[in-house]
């Protein structure tokens, strides 16, 4: 048997044991709704949001528990040298549905034979700020009750009785201020899926830097205006304008008019995206779409388990230079195509 032939074997072998008995037996089960949109082939995430008697919100996150799968097969998932984008491991994995099939919307108690699916869930309490009060980590069983799209969301919004949409729209506008980029208002179930997702990844992250967990964090290279070069991020950017004598000593750039953002690049270094009021950013939430968020929920739930963990940081360190480096070559090449046929001013 190849290696090919072996790899498959286990995987087939593992799911024909029906998902993660054990997980069944020992794990409570939760239920949600889809965040993911209608067209997803591979679902990552499931969401609750519930208003507790005292007014304040609690928020659980579920994450596909993808690290079960490394764990039974004994690998870590790898850079695949491929035409497939680098951080896409969905071929790699072969995960099942995460908790959700495709259902009939108008039922909205979903279909009774979808199996609850082992989620890591991240349960978050805000005041009526939108203040977080307080975190807690566990691992979970996660089935959805139903799919809320963009279009149901908006369509469901215009019944009067359906207040606590308004108000999931008014919680996510305020976190969004008080910990993400600044939002100019609510803008519906997409509002809500970034909110919760992005705050998601920076608390995560923020939990991983003060266990001195090693993961890869996120960071913006800037472009400063005035020098006509990139700097590796905001501070390197403001320090170089300090020394120049182009801001004063309690200045900050003005983003627009300073600088601009470019895509953000993989760090083993703590970093937060700039923009975001949160100290620290990591991806965490779509571990069946990309390999570095699947990266990191290894090493979040090897910590959770109080066992040794699955990278170094060298190794870490390596992966992040292979994925940046393969970013910045993408990158290039399509700026040269679009460069090679834009349209020619004419002369006169």
């Amino acid at each position: 048997m190849s290696n090919n032939d072996k790899e498959t074997f286990l995987r087939r072998a593992f799911n024909k044991k029906g998902l993660y008995k054990e997980a069944q037996e020992q794990r409570k089960i939760y239920d949600g709704f889809s965040i993911d949109a209608k067209t997803a082939k591979l679902l990552d995430d499931g969401l609750s949001i519930k208003k507790l008697a005292n007014g304040q919100w609690q928020i659980d996150l579920f994450i596909a528990d993808t690290p079960l799968y490394y764990q039974e097969i004994g690998e870590k998932p790898r850079l695949k040298q491929s035409k497939r984008n680098e951080t896409d491991v969905s071929k790699s994995l072969m995960i099942e549905y995460f908790g959700l099939h495709p259902i009939n919307n108008n039922n909205k108690d979903g279909d009774p034979s979808i199996k609850a699916k082992p989620a890591i869930r991240l349960s978050m309490i805000f005041n009526t700020a939108g203040e977080i009060q307080s975190y807690h980590l566990d691992r979970v069983l996660f089935k959805n009750c139903y799919k809320l799209s963009f279009e149901d969301f908006e369509r469901l919004k215009q019944d009067p009785s359906n207040d606590h949409l308004r108000d999931w729209e008014a919680l996510a506008h305020k976190i969004q201020n008080n910990y993400l980029m600044k939002s100019d208002g609510p803008h519906g179930i997409n509002n809500i899926i970034a909110t919760f997702a992005g705050v998601s990844n920076a608390l995560l992250a923020q939990h991983a830097y003060q266990h001195n967990l090693p993961i890869f964090y996120q960071r913006h290279p800037i472009y400063l205006k005035k020098a006509k070069e990139v700097f590796p991020d905001i501070e390197a950017a403001t320090q170089h304008a300090w020394a120049q004598g182009w801001l004063g000593p309690d200045q900050k750039l003005k983003y627009g008019e300073d600088f601009s953002v470019q895509k953000s690049k993989l760090s083993t270094k703590p970093y937060g995206l700039t923009g975001f009021e949160a100290p620290y950013y990591g991806k965490f939430t779509s571990p069946m779409r990309r390999l570095t968020d699947a990266i990191n929920l290894q090493i979040l739930v090897a910590h959770m388990n109080k066992v040794a963990q699955p990278y170094t940081s060298q190794e870490l360190e390596t992966i992040a230079q292979t994925i940046n480096e393969k970013q910045d070559r993408d990158f290039k090449r399509k700026s040269a195509r679009r460069h090679k046929h834009a349209p020619k001013k004419r002369l006169g």
